[in-house]
């Protein structure tokens, strides 16, 4: 509970993103990943390296 009100209350002003999980046997939910989720500023930073470097998260 403390990980997810620090996550909601955060200072950053960057996006975010959490993934949770429900294990019904238990009635908890549990936090899986969390992610920064990242901005482009220009077109210049959209290089094949730059792409696979932050889209290496879903692979």
């Amino acid at each position: 509970m403390a990980k997810l009100k620090k996550f909601r209350f955060r200072k950053e002003t960057s996006n975010a993103a959490i993934i949770m999980k429900i294990d019904k046997d238990k009635q908890l939910v549990i936090i899986e990943e969390e992610y920064e989720v990242f901005e482009i500023r220009n077109t210049d930073d959209l290089t094949e390296d730059w792409l696979k470097e932050k889209l290496s998260f879903f692979g």
